[in-house]
């Protein structure tokens, strides 16, 4: 039996307020959307209060994908914690991950 990927829950909290992720926010963006395009990220969006945002990726392992973050503006300027937790999903919905299950 393969076992099964880990995907990642990457929690950024912001640590400055709003006005200077404002500042940023384009450039956040458009790292966002590379990371899209490279397969990496399959879900995202502000928290709710927006105190930070939500990632949900996939990444061969945690190193890389610390690695990917690190470039993001979000992290380059320290507007944001970021928090990683590993999990190893038990059922996913069909075609939702595309081949990465």
């Amino acid at each position: 039996m393969t076992e099964k990927p880990i995907l990642f829950v990457v929690d950024l909290t912001y640590k400055v307020p709003m006005e200077r992720i404002q500042t940023v926010l384009e450039a956040h963006m458009a790292f966002v959307h590379r990371c899209y395009d490279a397969g990496v990220f399959i879900a995202s969006g502000p928290k709710e209060p927006r105190t930070g945002g939500v990632v949900i990726a996939k990444a061969g392992d945690e190193a890389s994908l610390r690695a990917l973050l690190a470039e993001d503006p979000f992290v380059t300027e320290d507007f944001v914690e970021v928090t990683l937790t590993p999990f190893r999903p038990s059922r996913v919905e069909p075609g939702a991950l595309g081949d990465w299950v």
